[in-house]
Parts: structure tokens; sequence; C-alpha cells
């Protein structure tokens, strides 16, 4: 893949920062619906219990925690779980994880007042959308995210940044970049966004996935506007200017190699899954690269059908009559 030299990159960067910072900002019909997040801190709770009755009473003041979270009808018996929060209670690496927790996010003030705006905007596209009760634990690595119609769970273990003492198990680099602070909320809402992204199970094409998560960033991007595209799709801004400049060489390779209605699912994976590179095109081409080309298509769609609410990109089933819609062609450079 041609790279484009650093000064381009930062001017298309530069420019689409301007642009952004213009349109992004919600108006009084976004702000003005009631959401008040108030996170429960569920960490800091229980790092300071170490008896059995006292994980009990806990449990029963959070009934659906103990219920979608801990899943604690999965267990025998409720002691056996009781038995498990005493053990690791007593673990001095979990102690030592809670004391860099507290450390990384001594208050979670930006991330209510993130999180309050992206619900604001979810419930203005979405009048049924009721906003989940918000905790935060630590889950030895257990679990990143849960959301579910009425609580959302956040591990923030899993988000402590590129200088935490404790790192995700077996998580690659690649990955484990996008497991800081800035990446929560985007990674909530591509989460939430399952949850409205209709989809017609008899298309199980490249095409259908990369629309898949072409409306799940779409979706990302209308309920937080002013977050750049580096952190919702999870590339460097290096990586976004480069497939930027390259959009049609990396479109060429897609037709020339007749990849869109491929149903194989070994190129399937090649080309939306998780890989460092997507090396068939490039050694610099991001993994993913299928997902991102979705994106393109769909705000190809969306501008091209201008009366268009996210909405109603959302439940569009259909992923081949998006692409038809969308006319799509690479952008000019």
């Amino acid at each position: 893949m041609k790279r484009v030299g650093i000064a381009l990159c930062i001017i298309l960067l530069i420019n689409a920062c301007k642009q952004d910072t213009d349109s992004c900002l919600p108006g009084e019909e976004i702000t003005s619906i009631p959401v008040d997040v108030k996170i429960k801190r569920l960490e800091q709770t229980v790092s300071k219990l170490s008896e059995k009755d006292e994980f009990a009473d806990f449990l029963a003041s959070h009934p659906l925690f103990a219920e979608r979270f801990l899943s604690i009808d999965a267990y025998d018996s409720k002691d056996e779980l009781l038995d498990n929060m005493v053990a690791l209670s007593s673990d001095p690496y979990m102690d030592t994880l809670f004391q860099e927790v507290n450390r990384v996010y001594p208050n979670l003030d930006q991330l209510e007042d993130e999180l309050t705006l992206a619900f604001q905007h979810v419930k203005y596209y979405f009048p049924d959308f009721q906003v989940p009760e918000v905790y935060t634990f630590v889950t030895g690595f257990g679990s990143d995210l849960y959301l579910d119609e009425e609580i959302l769970v956040i591990g923030l273990d899993y988000f402590l940044g590129p200088g935490a003492k404790y790192k995700v198990p077996n998580l690659p680099e690649y990955m484990a970049s996008r497991y800081a602070a800035p990446y929560i909320v985007p990674m909530i809402m591509q989460a939430l966004s399952q949850r409205y992204n209709q989809v017609d199970p008899a298309q199980e094409t490249l095409l259908a996935e990369m629309i898949f998560y072409g409306k799940a960033y779409h979706f990302t991007k209308a309920m937080i506007p002013c977050t750049p595209d580096s952190l919702i799709i999870g590339y460097t801004d290096q990586q976004v200017a480069d497939v930027v400049v390259n959009e049609e060489l990396i479109w060429s390779y897609f037709v020339e190699n007749q990849l869109i209605f491929s149903d194989n699912p070994t190129e399937i994976t090649k080309f939306v899954g998780e890989r460092p590179g997507t090396f068939e095109i490039s050694p610099e081409c991001p993994g993913r690269i299928g997902r991102w080309l979705g994106w393109n298509i769909v705000d190809q769609y969306v501008l091209n059908e201008e009366a268009f609410e996210v909405s109603d990109v959302m439940a569009e089933s259909d992923a081949e009559k998006i692409f038809r819609l969308s006319k799509y062609r690479p952008r000019s450079r």
C-alpha cells in the first residue's frame, strides 16, 4: 500500500478534526433530554469486604448484578459463588489490581459525562431506549463489558491503558492498545448498536459482514459524533490517514479478487476478523479493513438517501440493497 507523507497525513487529520468540531456539537433537542448517569463503583465496595456474610449482603443489595453479570444461577449453590468471592478477596494479586484501578481512575466524572451525552443521543434517535444502571467492577480480567437492557458493567481492569502494571493476559498488542479510557464509550456504543442492527440471516457473504460492521460504526459515530474515527474503529491516526489516502487501492483489491460476494468463511474472517494487518493488500494495511470499507459504504448510502435517520439505517437488513443504493466508489484524493 502506497504510504503518504507524514505532512499530508497531518493535514488530512487536521482538516477532518476542524470539520468534526464545526458539526458534532449537539443541539438543545439532544442536551435537554433527561439523562443523568451515576456510575456505581462496585469494585470499591467489594474491595473492602472479606467475610462471607458481607458478600452475601452485597449480592442481596445488587440482585441484577448478581444474576446477570456474576451468573449466580450458573453455580450449584449461592454458597459456591460466595466462597469464590471470599477466596478472591484474600488474593494479593486482586488487591494490587484494585489499587491500580483506583490509581488510573480516581474518579469517573468524565466517563459519566461522556455516557450521559451518548445516552442522550441514543434516546433522541431511539425514544424507547431505557438508560441502564451503570456499574464498574474489577473482574480479574474476566470480562471487559457487559450490557443488557437494564445494566451496564464496565470491567475497569481491562481499561488501564498502556502504562498499566498489569495487562490483559494473552491479548495481542494490536488489540491491547485499544483497552484504555478513551475507548470505553465507543466500545459501549458498538455493543449497544447490536440491539438495533437488523440483518438478513440468509445473506452470509463478506459484503453482509462489512455492512453489519459499517452500520455499527455509523451508529457509534452518530451517538458520539465528536469522537475521532480512530477511536471508533481502533486504528491509529496514522493508519486512518493511510487507509483514507489508499481507499482506491484497497477497494481495487476487493474487486479484482472478487471478494465482495464471497461466502467463504476463511475469506470473510481474513478481511473483517481481528488481525494485526491485512498483509494480502500491503504490509502497512491494518486488520479489519473490510469493516472500514463497510463503514464507508454505509456512510455513502446515507448521503445518497438524504432523509435517512440512524434508526432507518439500522433497521435496513438487506446488505445488498445498502450496497446497491450507496453507489459506492472510492473517493478521489
